[in-house]
């Protein structure tokens, strides 16, 4: 039998944990040794931060070559992010608009007039206008959070094969 020191909860609440093997992170996917937080991203495991992590996610992307495995965050955090100036117009982001491609955010519909620029012609925009002022483009991007942006499936046409190594 073993007493509270030797064991505890798991980051789910839901069974018990060995303290002494490591915990793999929900958001980041590295193991950690602590069991309260994440020793590469500093996330919580406590069922609240969990949550609240749950919720700021969605389909869109920033490129960070430190942190390539962080879940995608919704487009309010996106918004909120290029209002803060942590997304600038350089800035390589994916998303529902950019068909799940990546671009650089001044051309990416949905964030770069939030940046101040249109996707389209680069005419000046503000955070507001739901369409450009020069050229007429959209602004609206879908914000359904499980909506993925990804184009229909079709078939790629056969193509003439690469011989296999044996084969050469």
């Amino acid at each position: 039998m073993h007493n509270g020191s030797e064991r505890f909860k798991g980051i789910d609440g839901g069974h018990e944990m060995d303290e002494r093997r490591p915990v793999l992170c929900p958001y980041c996917g590295t193991s950690s040794l602590r069991h309260d937080r994440c020793e590469t991203c500093a996330g919580l495991f406590d069922p609240l931060s969990r949550q609240a992590t749950q919720n700021h996610m969605g389909p869109w992307f920033i490129r960070d070559i430190e942190h390539p495995f962080r879940p995608g965050c919704s487009y309010a955090v996106m918004k909120a992010m290029a209002l803060r100036g942590k997304i600038t117009p350089a800035t390589i982001v994916r998303g529902p608009s950019t068909r799940q491609f990546w671009e650089i955010a001044k051309r990416v519909p949905g964030i770069a007039h939030i940046l101040g620029v249109c996707h389209a012609c680069a005419a000046a925009a503000r955070v507001d206008d739901v369409a450009c002022k020069t050229c007429n483009a959209s602004f609206n991007v879908e914000q359904d959070r499980q909506y993925m942006g990804l184009g229909e499936v079709r078939e790629i046409p056969t193509m003439a094969r690469i011989p296999s190594r044996e084969q050469r």
